[in-house]
């Protein structure tokens, strides 16, 4: 049944005249999804390729869509002077792949799209009562005497599109699929005083990733035309397949 309607509203969007788009335009647009991914991971999906048999393809898009939520960053300033800290916690995801080029007409390919949290809290100096940290990894204090702070994430959502040269179509022209890839990285930055040490609870991120193809089919006219040539073939044959006959019984 979904298949069913799905031909049926590409039929009406191709020859509807209420649609607001040239007659012979579609539109076709696949999704991938991903919730509940830290970074760092790489979630990957798979799209299938355009049929030339269904239109001349003129344009392929990618969007990427990047939501965060949660995470946290703590700082314990374990320096001998305090001031000013600059905080950012966040995620940043972009498109790749092998099988296709994902690159625009200048040859440039899909750029990091960041979603973060930034705060500047001021933290003291060191001032805790169990002496200077040593080793590594540095040792975290939580009195909260005012030499630390915390960041805590804010959702954020953003996106990004890339129109794919048409030099790189070839690679998304078939009757197979190919892979998008989507490489998510933390963000994690923490500057502005000496001696700083961090903690993080990473975000959590969540997003989709669009392929769209925009592909032109033959004018209604093309297909009447079409159909008025291959029925003046037919009659033409019955006209030439009776004469034939007719001959041959006058031969005898």
């Amino acid at each position: 049944m979904k298949t069913k309607l799905i031909l049926l509203s590409t039929f009406i969007f191709i020859f509807g005249s209420g649609s607001g788009f040239a007659a012979g335009q579609v539109t076709r647009v696949q999704t991938g999804t991903w919730t509940g991914i830290i970074p760092n991971s790489t979630p990957v999906f798979t799209f299938d390729q355009h049929n030339a048999s269904l239109g001349v393809l003129q344009s392929i898009t990618i969007k990427l869509s990047l939501n965060i939520a949660g995470g946290s960053l703590f700082v314990d300033n374990d320096g001998a002077a305090g001031g000013t800290t600059n905080l950012e916690l966040g995620a940043k995801g972009k498109v790749t792949a092998t099988a296709v080029q994902v690159l625009n007409a200048s040859a440039i390919g899909f750029g990091d799209l960041n979603q973060s949290t930034t705060g500047t809290p001021s933290v003291t100096a060191n001032i805790n009562t169990f002496g200077a940290d040593t080793g590594l990894p540095p040792v975290f204090h939580f009195e909260g005497d005012g030499d630390n702070a915390i960041l805590s994430g804010t959702a954020k959502s953003g996106n990004k599109s890339i129109l794919i040269g048409s030099a790189y179509h070839s690679g998304y022209i078939g009757a197979s699929t190919y892979d998008l890839s989507v490489p998510l990285t933390n963000i994690i930055s923490f500057t502005g005083v000496s001696g700083l040490a961090g903690f993080i609870a990473p975000v959590t991120t969540s997003g989709t990733i669009e392929v769209t193809y925009q592909y032109h089919t033959p004018e209604p006219g093309t297909y009447v035309m079409l159909l008025t040539g291959i029925g003046l073939i037919a009659v033409s044959f019955r006209r030439r397949k009776r004469a034939h006959a007719s001959a041959i019984s006058e031969g005898m």
